[in-house]
């Protein structure tokens, strides 16, 4: 549920942005309480990976979440893993850097 689309290419041509996408659907997980991409058929739910369907899934996300949290998950599982959001840019993300804040 965690794999990002292009570890289901024939080439497997991944990098280090797989556990880029991998968090950001563990932080999605957390915060909801549900996966971001969740199908009991094996090829649905590699078509919801695929396709990046994950908003819309949980509505109270889309209506809940604040923008910052929207935005951190929406560059961490980001279909193209060269626009992905970077471990670097991770750690100056506005969402991460507020929750890293409260518990110093």
């Amino acid at each position: 549920m965690y794999l990002p689309p292009e570890m289901f290419t024939v080439k497997k041509n991944y990098n280090k942005s797989v556990d880029i996408w991998a968090a950001g659907c563990l932080i999605f997980n957390i915060v909801t309480g549900i996966p971001p991409f969740y199908e009991s058929e094996e090829s649905a739910l590699k078509n919801l990976i695929m396709h990046g369907k994950y908003n819309g899934y949980y509505p109270e996300f889309d209506s809940n979440a604040s923008a910052a949290l929207q935005k951190l998950i929406a560059n961490m599982i980001c279909l193209k893993p060269e626009k992905r959001i970077t471990s670097e840019e991770l750690i100056n993300d506005p969402w991460i850097a507020s929750a890293h804040q409260r518990y110093r």
